[in-house]
């Protein structure tokens, strides 16, 4: 988990140039906050579905190797949602710090 923090943290910390100019231009705090969660929930589905993609595809070699593979799909869709919230957790507190931003040195800085 420190890990994935570690990486929105810095993905955020690098785009602080935008952010701030966001800011100046009349974004809302809320409106920061709001694109980076969205943006890590695009990347969390995106990795969802490329996982359950893979799974589906690797599914039949399995099944030849092992009997009776069997995957229940409340589970697959319950692990999909669980790695939502672990990204959308790991964007919130990136995503409240970019918000807080002064425009000014955000701007002064670059």
């Amino acid at each position: 988990m420190l890990g994935l923090y570690g990486l929105v943290s810095y993905a955020v910390s690098e785009r602080g140039p935008e952010i701030g100019l966001r800011m100046a231009m009349g974004a809302t705090q809320r409106d920061v906050q709001r694109m980076i969660l969205r943006q890590a929930a695009g990347l969390g589905i995106a990795g969802a579905a490329v996982g359950l993609g893979l799974a589906g595809a690797v599914r039949p070699i399995i099944s030849r190797m092992v009997q009776d593979v069997w995957i229940s799909p409340p589970l697959v869709a319950a692990t999909a949602t669980l790695l939502i919230a672990v990204v959308l957790m790991a964007a919130w507190l990136p995503a409240r710090r970019a918000a807080r931003i002064e425009p000014t040195l955000a701007l002064r800085a670059q």
